[in-house]
Formats: structure tokens, sequence, C-alpha cells
């Protein structure tokens, strides 16, 4: 997510899915620490997390510290982010739950309504419409990258089970793309509604627009305060007679 650093393109602020994982029947307790995990690899910003089905339980668990034997490391307890979209009553309840003291605000909840779906969606679909996401290749082209960036090496000498390491984000780009394609768009009462087919899903996109979502709130925030930062140097120009800057990341 973006920090202060890099000015937003005349678009806005740009979206990388640089790397995706799923896992199927995984417990409460793995999938806390491997969020976990995550976060602290990619030197994240925000955990956005669907309190639906598990994730409450989840939530609950990553509002513990997590000791992770296999890094020989512990990792501090998460809570929410009371961003002001949030309803109160649920950042109340949210904070009361989380068991650490001291917890860091990182977690941004999303309990989805009618119209909550609907929003994101909409607003998922104009961001891609409009060019602002950009995803990895798909994994045939993640191969052939991935062969002519290391030879043999990849192809002929790597153990399968690190081939296919290096190939799931790849992999799961494809799947999303799938996913996505073949879920039905229906209009329930003036609002989008999503359907998977039967026996399909709809985890990743779920996932890739709750974040998306949670991305353009943030970009209204500093597309406002960088509007507000220009205005200034602005009138700093007219009484000084001179030069202004300006500047500001790309999302994480």
């Amino acid at each position: 997510f973006p920090s202060h650093d890099t000015s937003p393109t005349t678009k806005g602020y740009e979206r990388e899915v640089s790397y995706m994982e799923s896992h199927q029947g995984e417990n409460t307790v793995s999938q806390a620490l491997r969020i976990k995990q995550l976060y602290h690899d990619f030197s994240a910003d925000y955990v956005v997390l669907d309190l639906q089905n598990v994730g409450s339980a989840v939530f609950d668990l990553l509002g513990t510290i997590t000791r992770d034997d296999e890094r020989g490391v512990e990792y501090e307890a998460f809570t929410v982010f009371p961003h002001k979209s949030l309803d109160k009553g649920l950042i109340e309840e949210l904070q009361e739950r989380t068991l650490a003291v001291n917890a860091k605000p990182v977690i941004y909840p999303i309990r989805a309504t009618a119209d909550l779906n609907n929003d994101i969606a909409v607003d998922f679909r104009d961001k891609l419409q409009r060019g602002h996401i950009s995803f990895l290749i798909d994994e045939n082209e993640g191969e052939d990258f991935l062969s002519a960036k290391r030879g043999t090496e990849f192809t002929d000498d790597m153990d399968i089970n690190l081939k296919v390491w290096y190939l799931q984000p790849y992999r799961q780009t494809t799947e999303f793309v799938n996913e996505t394609v073949n879920l039905e768009y229906k209009i329930q009462n003036g609002k989008v509604k999503l359907e998977e087919p039967r026996s399909g899903r709809k985890d990743r996109y779920t996932s890739i627009s709750y974040g998306s979502y949670f991305a353009s709130l943030l970009e209204q925030e500093l597309l406002k305060e960088h509007e507000e930062f220009n205005f200034t140097d602005f009138m700093m120009l007219a009484s000084e007679s001179s030069g202004g800057w300006a500047g500001f990341d790309v999302f994480k």
C-alpha cells in the first residue's frame, strides 16, 4: 500500500498483484501464522481480512502473539485498523476481542453485505477497465520466462518440488483469471451480485477485489492529500516567487 515517496500517475495509484497462494482445508492456526509470515516477508502495511466463515476465528488468532517454530521467531499481535470507513460498532467489537496488549492496528476487516459487495464489485471492475491493476503472466508464460532465465537449472536439474514452488504464483494467476471469468453476474434489488458456478470457487476473486477496494479507500485519501499539498505549494510560490516541489509510493 502507498506511502508518501512517489507521486500517483494520472490514473491514480497503480496496484500490482505480485504474489498469490491458496490453501484449502487449512486450519485457522496455520492460516494466522502464514498471514504473519507473508506480512513480514513483504514488509506489508496492512492485512485485508474477510470475517466471514473461518475469518472471524483467524482474526482472534491474529490478535495474539504468534510463535513461528520453523523460523525461530515470534510475531507481534495484530488488531483492527480503525479506518473511518468502518462501522464504529465493528471497530469496538474487534478491539475488545483482541487479547494482546499493544497489538499492531493493521487489519482492515470486511464483513460483507449486499451493499458492500456491490461497491467492491463495481470498484474492481472500474480499476480493471482503467488498467489500474497489473498481474503476473500466466503459468505457461511464467515457465517460459523461468526457463529462459535459469536455463537447464530450471528445465532439467531443479527438484520438482522447487520447480512447482517457483511456478505456483503464475499458476495462481491463471486460476484467478479462470475463476473470475466464470463468475455469474446478477442484479438483485439494484445491487451487483457475483456467484460462482456449481462446484466452482471465487476465493481468489474475493481476496484480490477486497484488497483492491481497501486500496481505493487509501487512494482517495492520498489523492486528496496530494491535491492539498500541491495547493499549499502554489500558495508558497505566489508569495515567495520561487519554485515548488511535490512528492508521494506505489502499492506494495
